[in-house]
């Protein structure tokens, strides 16, 4: 009997056309894919006249399915967390390559997402020992990992409805002309105002940071006679960021040391660019409003002295807004995905 091998592991993705109808996946999507069962069951906790356990092996209350995501990160892949997780844009700017695909998260009810479908398949090369597919997929927490002198990560965490027993789509390729994106390929902009964002580099750069960006979405369980047991709708709650930023002690961390003793909010902007021309540019743009969750950490490596800085998302009255996302790719629909 074989077993089934780990290089033979296949996740892939499509974007449903109304929220929880299963579609067939389109793409393969490339990296290291977990998924998790979520099963509730009931067990009887009172006596049954036996010195044992004795609940006919349980009731299922409640169902879904969790999947963890992580891969170097590109310019392309990176659209379904950002449809599924901050807001569907349907249709990017740009009349050709690059085309611009803004992802503004909403401050004040849960924007429209576009939800995914997903297929999972384990198999030894000849069967397929588990073979499911799963729906009305929200991403809800994603997170960027960059190190310069390494290749930046990606990470994206996805609630789903139960799974379903589904022949998974064949002969799929992930998606055309991905470019994965070195971490030295960020800077740094930190300025005073969600108005002047991208004026003032930050030189020399940083040495690490880490974006984690929670949703806020989360699985609403409400009664609707759904057989399935899983969840009706998507909950709005409480969008966040934590940014972990650890820089070299000069001027520039300076000046992060005393805006942390103040609590001033201040307005970074992380551009992954490419350096393309025309139409071989691809970026990504990430601005955020923060304030200093907690006190600088000083260190030291190789004799150098360093500084790590925490930071939350703060709201910013006068911009009207925290956190908008902008990737340039040449996809110029949807329908590439």
């Amino acid at each position: 009997m074989a077993t089934s091998l780990y290089p033979l592991r296949n996740f892939q993705l499509g974007l449903e056309g109304t929220q929880g109808t299963l579609v067939a996946a389109t793409k393969k999507v490339e990296g290291v894919t977990v998924v998790s069962e979520d099963q509730e069951v009931f067990r009887r906790q009172y006596p049954t006249g036996v010195r044992m356990p004795n609940d006919q092996g349980g009731v299922t209350v409640k169902n879904g399915v969790g999947v963890s995501h992580a891969a170097p990160l590109d310019y392309e892949q990176i659209l379904y967390p950002l449809l599924a997780g901050v807001v569907n844009d349907a249709v990017p700017a740009g009349g050709s390559a690059p085309y611009t695909w803004s992802f503004p998260i909403t401050v004040a009810a849960l924007g429209v997402l576009k939800t995914v479908t997903a297929e999972f398949v384990i198999e030894d090369g000849s069967t397929k020992h588990y073979q499911r597919e799963m729906g009305f997929g929200v991403c809800r927490r994603m997170a960027f990992i960059i190190t310069p002198g390494e290749m930046a990560q990606f990470e994206a965490d996805y609630f789903f409805r139960a799974s379903q027993a589904s022949t998974v789509t064949g002969s799929l390729s992930p998606i055309a002309g991905r470019a994965d994106v070195p971490a030295s390929l960020f800077k740094l902009f930190i300025d005073s105002s969600w108005g002047n964002l991208g004026n003032t580099a930050i030189t020399p750069g940083f040495r690490t940071a880490t974006i984690e960006i929670l949703t806020g979405h989360l699985p609403d369980y409400t009664a609707d006679q759904r057989t399935d047991l899983d969840f009706t709708a998507i909950l709005p709650g409480l969008a966040d960021v934590n940014v972990s930023l650890t820089m070299e002690h000069n001027a520039a961390a300076a000046t992060r040391v005393a805006a942390a003793r103040a609590h001033t909010v201040e307005f970074f902007r992380f551009d992954a660019n490419n350096g393309g021309g025309g139409t071989a540019l691809r970026s990504i743009l990430i601005d955020l409003a923060l304030a200093h969750r907690e006190p600088p950490a000083f260190s030291e490596e190789d004799g150098i002295e360093l500084v790590t800085f925490t930071y939350g998302l703060e709201y910013d009255v006068t911009g009207s807004q925290g956190m908008n996302i902008n990737v340039k790719n040449a996809l110029a629909t949807q329908g590439a995905l």
